[in-house]
């Protein structure tokens, strides 16, 4: 994998994560990653693609903005999640 450039959410469609052992994941809509790569220095040890099935649909959250809202309550990441699939309780 590569160093993640910001965190991102998948709205929409699927993606494939491969590991660095050769293991598959299927990834849905409403799911997070590339945060973990933003703690450290190295690559992140999963790749992404998109199946073949439907296009994929992210939101991505700048490394920079990323680091600011965890510095300030790491909730806000979880909120940025639900909020990308409509999950999110306004009231």
């Amino acid at each position: 994998g590569k160093r993640a450039d910001g965190m991102y959410i998948l709205v929409g469609g699927e993606l494939v994560a491969t590991g660095a052992y050769g293991d598959a994941e299927v990834v849905r809509a409403g799911r997070g990653f590339g945060e973990e790569s933003l703690y450290g220095k190295d690559p992140s040890p999963v790749g992404l693609k998109a199946t073949a099935d439907t296009p994929a649909y992210v939101l991505r959250l700048p490394a920079t903005q990323f680091k600011l809202q965890v510095v300030k309550n790491e909730e806000n990441v979880h909120a940025l999640q639900r909020i990308a699939v409509g999950l999110y309780d306004w009231t």
